[in-house]
């Protein structure tokens, strides 16, 4: 019989070789040590700046059989397959020590921790199941009464009136802006001829589409390409951007660009059902760090978009940019198309920061 043998080294556990991401990116067994020990240091490593402080000591104490050359070689070949990225960072509680810091780029987080959390794949599974309970009986009142599965879009899109007012830092980024949709009758704005809108629906009698079928649409269309799904999400930072990895894992990048995959069932369902809600913003990322806005999106995005204007309704008609600010022309009911004047009768002349989200 074996004996456990006693005072072995205190070593950080490392995650189990992935196989398909070493065949993929052609890494030798030392390089997937490595890689494989970088993804697992998410769970304890100290972060400064979006990067993980691995010192070589650390890494060659947890890996005894991988040498300081041998460390070295290996990391500069990872960067170079854009796995990861290095940079020196400043450790405080260090003196102020400047030591090498290590990120994992979106092609590194394609590796596959999912072994690891069988308890959490067994929940997603599970809360799967529900969502597909769910959008069963969804799918069942809608055939009941499509009236009034077209009730609660008719007063979202009252919520989603803008409103301007004689001041010039008009908010038309709103909470819910991402939501504005183009009006699909702009020219009849009058409330006897809204029933067309409600006939189009009624016009194909194809099921709406599951969450379920959605979910592997999506993933199917990102799944090789890695390209981001969107951000600016309900309930993350704006700056998140989401990915689908090589293995049909939801992943997301923050500000900082820290790189994480997506494991808790509840926020991978807040997450697809707002997208299911929001299939316009699929393949959108929002440029942030931009001082000036693109009029050519605001156009796409807002033109025939309903406002209020001294308790008139109006139309958007056209986003004008002057070089300092921008200009709005409306349309009233009759189709009359105006700019929007100020107090000397002159173009109004908004800041970019209007549209600041």
């Amino acid at each position: 019989m074996s004996v456990t043998p006693k005072n072995l080294p205190k070593r950080t556990r490392i995650l189990v070789k992935d196989l398909l991401f070493q065949e993929k990116y052609q890494l030798t067994d030392t390089q997937v040590d490595i890689m494989s020990y970088i993804f697992n240091a998410f769970t304890w490593a100290m972060k400064i700046e979006g990067f993980m402080v691995l010192t070589s000591k650390k890494i060659i104490g947890d890996l005894p059989h991988i040498g300081e050359k041998t460390l070295s070689a290996t990391l500069l070949e990872l960067a170079n397959k854009g796995l990861i990225t290095r940079s020196l960072v400043t450790v405080a509680i260090w003196r102020n020590a400047r030591v090498r810091g290590i990120k994992i780029t979106s092609h590194g987080m394609e590796y596959n921790s999912s072994c690891y959390t069988p308890t959490h794949q067994a929940i997603v599974n599970a809360f799967q199941e529900r969502i597909d309970e769910l959008e069963a009986k969804n799918e069942k009142l809608e055939k009941e009464s499509e009236s009034e599965a077209l009730a609660p879009k008719n007063k979202d899109s009252d919520e989603k009136e803008i409103t301007i007012s004689e001041a010039d830092t008009v908010d038309f980024k709103g909470e819910n802006s991402a939501e504005l949709k183009e009006p699909k009758e702009p020219k009849e704005p009058k409330e006897p001829k809204e029933p067309k809108e409600s006939k189009e629906p009624k016009k194909s009698k194809e099921p709406q589409e599951s969450l379920d079928n959605f979910v592997k649409r999506v993933r199917n269309r990102f799944i090789l390409t890695s390209e981001p799904i969107c951000n600016s999400v309900q309930g993350w930072q704006k700056e998140t951007t989401f990915y689908i990895n090589s293995y049909g894992k939801l992943s997301l990048s923050t500000k900082n660009m820290d790189f994480s995959q997506l494991n808790n069932p509840i926020e991978i369902n807040k997450f697809w059902k707002w997208l299911y809600l929001h299939q316009e913003r699929i393949g959108e990322v929002i440029e942030f760090k931009s001082v000036r806005v693109n009029i050519g999106k605001l156009n796409q995005k807002y033109r025939n978009t309903k406002i209020q204007i001294e308790g008139k309704i109006r139309w958007i008609e056209k986003i004008t940019d002057t070089g300092s600010g921008f200009t709005l022309k409306i349309r009233d009911e009759e189709g009359k198309v105006s700019e929007v004047l100020d107090d000397l009768r002159r173009p109004r002349v908004y800041g970019y920061e209007v549209f600041k989200r």
